[in-house]
């Protein structure tokens, strides 16, 4: 006589991820980047990956018992916004936390009316006052010896400076 054993086996528990309450698991980081912890427990050992360069993991495995890592995002020089993702795999299942970065404004730059955007000097020389606003710090040059600039840098709460043409002596 023979008698028929049905045998059964449940598959692997897959992995449970469980994310502090300080956690973001869609950070947006401003353009001159940051940095963002993510702290979590799961059931089995773990390995995260970045999707894209300017996003770096600070630790790229784990075990049970050391379920964290920092994400640091590079600046965005682009003025476009960008997206990318950081994945952790934990025996088979995959969790991805969604990361965006602003891009960087686009600079505004204004003469105020009062300006003269071409300054004509007689030869005895002379200055002329140059005010505009900004949205960023800023930096002036000239590009002859002969001109100087009261102020070669400000900020956007100080965007002025005068230009001082020194008496031409060649006839």
């Amino acid at each position: 006589k023979s008698y028929k054993i049905n045998v059964s086996q449940q598959g692997a528990e897959k992995a449970v991820f469980e994310f502090s309450s300080d956690t973001d698991t869609s950070p947006e980081f401003e353009a001159k980047g940051g940095t963002s912890k993510v702290s979590f427990t799961t059931s089995h050992d773990w390995t995260a990956n970045a999707s894209q360069s300017w996003i770096s993991l600070s630790r790229k495995s784990g075990t049970t018992s050391n379920s964290n890592f920092t994400i640091t995002v590079s600046e965005n020089t682009s003025t476009s916004q960008r997206t990318g993702a950081a994945t952790i795999t934990s025996n088979g299942k995959s969790y991805e936390i969604s990361i965006s970065q602003k891009g960087k404004e686009e600079m505004v730059f204004e003469f105020s009316s009062d300006t003269d955007m071409s300054p004509e000097f007689e030869s005895e020389g002379g200055t002329s006052k140059v005010s505009f606003t900004t949205s960023h710090d800023w930096t002036a040059n000239a590009n002859q010896s002969w001109i100087s600039l009261s102020r070669k840098s400000g900020t956007t709460s100080n965007s002025n400076f005068t230009i001082t043409v020194s008496e031409n002596t060649s006839t």
